[in-house]
């Protein structure tokens, strides 16, 4: 027998209680064996001890061979016993098989069932999973969001591109409005208050650098600075435009909302030839169904701050069809999502929208 004892904190450092622990074995040729004899269960301080035998990991095969014997011993009747062929089966250990244990963390957040899994080694002790607690109050954007508007004085790169061709000049004045949109959301989780500062930080100073470092996060290293250009290049109403796509990216939004999260959302306001950065980044904080086809997805919009109406409405409507099926042949239709943005300067048409990689992180002290 086996103990092992950790500590398991949520992605904001918090405490994570209740997580259910157990140890099992990784294998490749079976599923993996529950090491586990007595599951840990973490306390309030996430602190959980779980008890294992790692004896237990070592699989084993059988191989099965017919053997020509005896089957009944001589008699006066059969002076040679009866013979014929016998299975035998033997179980041997599987020598292939190596040791890879690993802890299984089962918790919830939000009513949501969630899994993950981390290594078993001898001298980590700390283990942190990447969901956080579930608020107990909403996000608020006149409370969680930033005292100031999404324009930024200076260049957000320390060049310009005015020389290069068919690229018109950086304006003196930029937006970052997802890393707005992901630091709001740093200090609302973290339990820690937003800054107080009416207005824009310079370039330099640790709050810029910090809201700066988080909108770069929200491109996933460039592949959603692409998925914007491509987004710009398709149609709206097709099979495989703009809305059937915002369709599918909702259902990953109304997941991440249920679990009572937050999503970094990217919004798809023009098409060529307009400029990638006429785009937008906003904060959905959730969402109410207002009809059997209708939408409203309440946001934190970094243009207007302290605003707690701002909504995307999102309708859903008939994008094309797909070819008859069955007998009789039936024609089924694809649905997108028509969506518009309901702004204090009035009405955006969003062309479509996606979610944007975010992951919670502790905004430095100071701040």
């Amino acid at each position: 027998m086996a103990t092992f004892s950790g500590k398991v904190v949520f992605a904001n450092q918090a405490p994570a209680p209740s997580v259910t622990v157990r140890v099992f074995d990784g294998d490749v040729k079976t599923s993996d064996d529950d090491l586990t004899t007595s599951p840990g269960v973490s306390n309030a301080a996430g602190d959980f001890t779980v008890q294992y035998d790692p004896s237990k990991y070592q699989d084993s095969f059988t191989t099965t061979t017919a053997v020509y014997e005896m089957t009944a011993p001589p008699t006066w009747q059969s002076p040679t016993g009866t013979w014929g062929w016998v299975n035998h089966t033997v179980s041997a250990p599987d020598l292939t098989d190596v040791y890879a244990p690993y802890l299984q963390f089962k918790y919830s957040v939000g009513g949501v069932a969630k899994t993950q899994t981390a290594a078993l080694l001898p001298l980590q002790t700390h283990f942190t999973l990447p969901d956080v607690p579930a608020a107990t109050t909403p996000f608020l954007p006149s409370t969680h969001g930033f005292h100031f508007n999404n324009s930024f004085s200076g260049y957000p790169l320390p060049f310009t591109v005015a020389g290069l061709p068919n690229i018109p000049p950086v304006s003196s004045n930029y937006g970052l409005c997802g890393g707005m949109s992901a630091a709001a959301a740093d200090f609302f989780l973290t339990g820690r208050t937003i800054p107080a500062t009416p207005s824009a930080p310079a370039q330099g100073t640790p709050l810029h650098q910090y809201i700066y470092r988080r909108q770069i996060d929200t491109f996933g290293g460039g592949p959603y600075v692409k998925k914007f250009a491509d987004w710009m290049i398709l149609p709206d109403g097709t099979p495989l435009g703009t809305r059937r796509r915002t369709a599918d990216e909702f259902a990953q939004l109304r997941a991440i909302l249920d679990s009572h999260g937050l999503a970094v959302l990217g919004l798809v306001y023009v098409s060529l030839p307009h400029v990638i950065w006429e785009n937008h980044q906003v904060l959905a904080r959730g969402y109410q169904q207002i009809s059997s086809d209708t939408f409203s997805i309440s946001i934190y919009d970094p243009n207007f701050h302290g605003n707690n109406s701002i909504i995307i409405t999102a309708q859903l409507v008939t994008v094309g069809v797909n070819p008859p099926t069955g007998f009789p042949p039936r024609i089924s239709t694809i649905m997108g999502l028509q969506c518009t943005e309901q702004t204090p300067t009035g009405p955006m048409t969003v062309r479509g929208f996606f979610v944007m990689p975010y992951q919670v992180i502790t905004p430095p002290a100071g701040l």
